[in-house]
């Protein structure tokens, strides 16, 4: 039962002890009438209680993680597939270290489902008039041409490496920041 079933069966509960305890006022039964209202101050209590419990949190995987989970139908077949298997056709030494590192994450992510982390991104700002790098080309003989005529981050053309983002920084004599 989760948490939302429990706090319906609750209410439920509420409301019919609710019905009680005026059926007993209105026949003058003051011994069941109260019988029921403290039933209700305990549902009422078990109620907050019941709203203060945490929902489990879907936790955050890498992409690669995510991508490989989408194609088991349980932790037990990826690992057997993945993890397990020491064929030279899987691919999976970033896998089982990912694994090995986060053993608990990677369970949590199949009992209470999961979400993919967002990659860092990367953008250059030069050095000599503080603008961002907005785009990108490939000049025929010339090399990289990066147009800087962005004065603010979030206009800023994002790389996906800070490898990129370095060698971009190089050419252009910028500085590299995360976003």
């Amino acid at each position: 039962m989760n948490k939302e079933k429990f706090i319906n069966k609750l209410n439920e509960e509420l409301e019919e002890l609710k019905g009680k305890e005026l059926l007993y006022f209105n026949m003058r039964d003051s011994v069941q009438e109260a019988r029921c209202t403290n039933r209700i101050f305990g549902i009422q209590y078990a109620l907050n209680c019941a709203r203060l419990l945490d929902e489990p949190q879907k936790v955050k995987v890498p992409a690669f993680v995510a991508e490989k989970m989408k194609r088991y139908k349980s932790a037990l077949w990826m690992l057997s597939s993945e993890y397990f298997d020491t064929s030279s056709e899987v691919d999976s030494d970033e896998l089982a270290n990912w694994i090995d590192q986060n053993s608990e994450k990677f369970f949590r992510a199949w009992l209470d489902d999961y979400e993919v982390e967002e990659e860092p991104k990367w953008v250059v700002k030069r050095k000599d008039n503080g603008k961002y790098v907005e785009s990108l080309a490939l000049g025929k003989g010339i090399g990289l041409i990066a147009e800087t005529t962005a004065s603010l981050q979030e206009n800023a053309y994002k790389l996906n490496s800070k490898d990129q983002a370095d060698a971009v920084a190089v050419l252009i004599d910028g500085t590299v920041e995360k976003v």
